[in-house]
């Protein structure tokens, strides 16, 4: 088998409407689709999508614990950005 790319990371949620504007409102991701599953552009290669697991007959067993890292050109003033918008750190930056 080879492996052309990775084609999406998926995120389980709760709440599908905040999760939605958090990606692409304070986040500032491309939406690339929705389908019933808001799907965002990461980059040149891969994307993010979010799901409910209830809507595929699942539960939700969160928190979801899978790291995703985000290259950005300067770490300090996107998290600047990032906290003039709301959002809240638990942590140093780690660069």
């Amino acid at each position: 088998m080879k492996v052309e790319r990775t084609d999406f990371i998926s995120v389980p949620v709760t709440d599908m409407e905040r999760s939605t504007r958090f990606y692409g409102e304070t986040l500032g991701l491309e939406q690339i689709g929705h389908r019933g599953w808001p799907e965002f552009q990461l980059g040149e290669n891969i994307s993010l999508y979010l799901i409910d697991p209830t809507n595929i007959g699942r539960s939700f067993t969160g928190p979801h614990t899978a790291s995703i890292a985000l290259r950005v050109a300067d770490v300090a003033a996107t998290r600047a950005e990032l906290e003039a918008n709301g959002v809240v750190f638990d942590g140093d930056i780690y660069d």
